[in-house]
């Protein structure tokens, strides 16, 4: 079955995706049959597959196997090159129970903003995840806002898969724009945490860090002991320092107290000068609180935000859990 261009299951699938060190197209892994390669990245590998116990489909595999340590065994499973390596056996260990812990998280939690996971197959070697084939293609690939309405209908569509997440309990602690998935008339959806990247040391820096995730100097250490931990509010800061990276093609800098200045700004360089002064004001004064340095004066979660940007609070809908049972707390990967 042909996809459409636009089908992506996560960031960079493609059905030009390079085969080596991948299983063969046609092979078998539990019960699923491998019609394509999607992508081999430097954590995971995706394919498109045929699962006839699960219907049409489509579907995708995404399988554990990062090639800095792995190669594959004559059957194609991962395989590690050095199997003397202490080190790569810890590390490829250390990936293998981030990679099943975000399996789990996601397979339990049924949120409208998060891909769905069908199955969890935590085979020996690499451990894979099916799911299905979502339209769509990643922010980073979509065009930027072109005027003040669209930056905010954007922001304010961006923010409802984080604040499904927020009234969950949950923290995703590293976002990027190749994990949110958006198809023409459809919600965003994020893609997963990264938390097998992270792992490994593999994870893209998002854009802008915040404090509370810059690595602290030794001469620091103890202010770092009591600085603030990542939360929802590190969520809110990534997606408004995300937006004005896209905007501007320069990452988020500002000096503490001169947020407001900095946005304004880039917004009138981007933009050009405001045909509504309400609404740029409205963005304006939205995207600098996400970006305060200071946590206190950050919208605490999204559904903040989303009032900040003239919305109501968030509904049944962003605020139910939507696990009835699950201890949210236990299960956030951030904060």
């Amino acid at each position: 079955m042909k996809l459409p261009d636009a089908c992506a299951p996560f960031p960079d699938a493609s059905p030009d995706a390079s085969t080596a060190d991948t299983r063969a197209v046609g092979s078998s892994v539990d019960g699923c049959t491998i019609e394509a390669v999607l992508h081999a990245g430097p954590v995971c590998t995706l394919y498109r597959v045929a699962c006839d116990a699960l219907g049409a489909g489509p579907f995708v595999l995404k399988e554990y196997c990062p090639p800095s340590l792995c190669g594959r065994a004559a059957d194609g499973s991962p395989q590690l090159r050095r199997l003397d390596s202490e080190a790569d056996r810890a590390a490829f260990a250390a990936g293998r129970a981030a990679f099943l812990d975000e399996a789990q998280l996601l397979a339990r939690w049924h949120l409208p903003g998060l891909v769905p996971v069908l199955r969890v197959i935590d085979a020996d070697a690499g451990p894979a995840l099916l799911m299905p084939l979502l339209p769509g293609a990643t922010l980073d690939d979509l065009p930027a806002p072109h005027d003040d309405v669209a930056l905010h209908a954007q922001l304010k569509a961006l923010l409802e898969p984080l604040a499904q997440l927020h009234a969950a309990g949950l923290v995703h602690g590293h976002l990027h724009a190749r994990q949110l998935l958006w198809a023409p008339g459809q919600a965003p959806v994020l893609l997963g945490f990264g938390l097998a990247a992270r792992a490994l040391g593999l994870a893209e820096v998002p854009q802008g860090l915040p404090p509370e995730l810059r690595p602290a100097v030794p001469a620091e250490s103890e202010a770092a002991a009591a600085a603030p931990r990542p939360g929802a509010w590190t969520d809110v800061h990534a997606l408004a320092a995300m937006l004005l990276h896209r905007l501007s093609g320069q990452p988020w800098v500002a000096a503490p107290g001169a947020e407001a200045d900095t946005v304004s700004a880039r917004l009138a360089q981007a933009l050009g000068p405001a045909r509504v002064a309400e609404q740029r004001r409205m963005l304006v004064q939205a995207l600098a609180a996400s970006l305060a340095a200071s946590v206190a004066q950050r919208p605490t979660h999204a559904g903040m935000l989303h009032v900040l940007l003239g919305g109501g609070p968030s509904g049944p809908r962003l605020g139910q859990r939507m696990a009835p049972g699950a201890d949210a707390a236990a299960d956030a990967p951030a904060g």
